[in-house]
């Protein structure tokens, strides 16, 4: 399985470069070594079309262009390249209007923060379902 792992791309957008460390840390223990970072939605939008991610990971809330912003966008890619790659919302805000706005723009996960290697895991499974 870790072969497979080893082949998938995950984009993760976050401002806090302990976050990004956290994700990506959680990540490689799982196995996956494709990975790639964006610190905001503007930069994601500029390495997504030469990442190619398979996955992206982002933060809600993030200068410039936040997560629901930034997966608007994505969605919204007239070339098609990013409209049904599976996007999770990491999140400390996880109201329920935020939900259903996140859900909304096509965000497919959420992840509470703080989170955890098991939380992470679990919804990676998901996608993967």
């Amino acid at each position: 399985m870790s072969n497979i792992l080893s082949t998938v791309r995950i984009l993760i957008v976050d401002d806090h470069e302990s976050m990004r460390l956290i994700i990506s840390t959680l990540l490689r223990a799982f196995g996956f070594t494709k990975l790639g970072e964006a610190h905001d939605g503007d930069e994601a939008l500029r390495v997504a079309p030469i990442f190619e991610p398979d996955l992206v990971i982002t933060d809600l809330s993030m200068p410039r262009r936040n997560g629901i912003d930034l997966t608007q966008t994505l969605r919204a890619d007239v070339e098609g390249r990013f409209q049904s790659v599976p996007i999770i919302m990491v999140t400390g805000h996880a109201s329920e209007t935020v939900i259903r706005t996140a859900i909304a723009a096509g965000v497919n996960e959420f992840l509470a923060k703080p989170i955890t290697g098991r939380s992470l895991a679990e919804r990676i499974r998901r996608l993967a379902a």
